[in-house]
């Protein structure tokens, strides 16, 4: 099963948005902490699709914390004659973690302008249900 969730991670940049005919395409860098070394940290190119692009473009920014959960898809480009393994994250569902009241606050108001843009594609998913 190709299954990924990353949980409580930052974008490092800006989202780059590109559209093309019928498509909308939004690519990312999340930093999550490693566990055990909380001062090292990996990061880890995203994609998203169609609606869920337009919506994380419009929401999240430069350093926003994200819930993801996806797929890895793997690729390859050549450079220079050398063949160079790519790997990035298929975002299939996303949420703004929990944070302080503060943040909950502005997370509320998000989540509800998402749940009427993204209707019952919207999943929010509580820490504590996470069995992890």
């Amino acid at each position: 099963m190709n299954k990924v969730i990353l949980s409580n991670t930052r974008l490092v940049r800006e989202v780059d948005v590109k559209e093309s005919k019928d498509l909308v395409i939004a690519r990312f860098t999340v930093a999550c902490n490693r566990t055990f070394d909380r001062e090292k940290s990996d990061f880890i190119n995203c994609v998203a699709f169609g609606k869920r692009a337009e919506t994380i473009a419009k929401y999240f920014s430069k350093g926003s914390l994200i819930n993801l959960e996806g797929r890895i898809q793997t690729g390859f480009y050549e450079k220079e004659g050398q063949k160079r393994n790519t790997f990035e994250v298929v975002v299939e569902n996303f949420e703004f973690p929990q944070g302080n009241k503060n943040e909950n606050k502005t997370n509320n108001q998000a989540e509800k302008k998402l749940q009427d843009i993204m209707g019952d594609d919207l999943i929010v998913v509580d820490d504590n249900e996470i069995p992890f």
